[in-house]
């Protein structure tokens, strides 16, 4: 009770006074040291631009589509799903910050998922369809799947390249190279064996596949985008190698 008295007198006095309680030390060098960082960064032109609206429904065959088909909710885990919503929500932000964003479509989220997402979602400039088959024409639909015979060679505007939203764990091995061949749907993969040594299943999470996607948009190499966004780990050290050699190259 006495601190508390103590408190109140301390304010009423301030008040009398007509004196601003002053910030701690800290907090005004934390403050100071925060308003010269940032006028540093404007003055080398690092400024973070404000982003532009992306999402757009015209000229649907000039733009390059990604998509993330989320009809595999029943066959994860809660842990997994976690997992897939952290991955959706890395490709908005890998897109957003591109300098050749794509037309961001996420296919069939349903509440589960969308519960294991930040609130903010329903606000981000993406577009929500429903499964992939009911969104676009089937000729022009290519699924990206690690078993198809077919070798992505390049990545066309007017194209909806399909990512499977499934967290594999090997519990599902070929599951969406089956589902697209039930439904006639043309698929391929990334060419990552005609580019780099792998010494791991080329199985890759959602977000690596789509920002190799978006890496090869800047690039126009795919090699050049599977080493800029290919975990170390599943590289040979031929790979990690020439990896290094380019990145001192540039």
């Amino acid at each position: 009770m006495r601190r508390f008295q103590k408190i109140k007198r301390r304010k009423l006095t301030n008040k009398s006074s007509g004196s601003k309680l002053q910030m701690p030390e800290s907090m005004a060098l934390r403050k100071k040291r925060k308003v010269k960082h940032k006028e540093k960064n404007i003055a080398e032109g690092r400024k973070r631009p404000k982003f532009e609206t992306i999402t757009t429904v015209e000229d649907f065959h000039l733009l390059c589509h990604i998509a993330v088909d989320l009809s595999f909710d029943k066959l994860m885990t809660n842990r997994d799903i976690q997992k897939l919503g952290k991955q959706i929500a890395w490709c908005y932000k890998e897109n957003r910050r591109s300098t050749h964003p794509v037309q961001y479509h996420i296919c069939g989220l349903e509440e589960r998922l969308g519960s294991s997402l930040d609130p903010s979602y329903k606000n981000w400039d993406v577009h929500f369809d429903k499964a992939p088959l009911e969104s676009f024409p089937k000729d022009k639909i290519t699924y990206l799947t690690a078993e198809s015979e077919n070798v992505l060679e390049e990545f066309k505007p007017g194209i909806v390249y399909v990512i499977g939203g499934l967290v594999d764990h090997n519990h599902q091995k070929g599951l969406c190279q089956r589902l697209a061949d039930e439904n006639g749907i043309v698929t391929a993969r990334l060419p990552l064996e005609e580019n780099i040594d792998i010494k791991t299943r080329r199985v890759l999470t959602v977000n690596h596949v789509f920002e190799i996607l978006l890496a090869y948009r800047e690039t126009k190499s795919w090699k050049e985008a599977i080493l800029k966004i290919m975990p170390q780990k599943k590289l040979t050290p031929t790979s990690r190698k020439s990896n290094n050699v380019n990145d001192s190259n540039t």
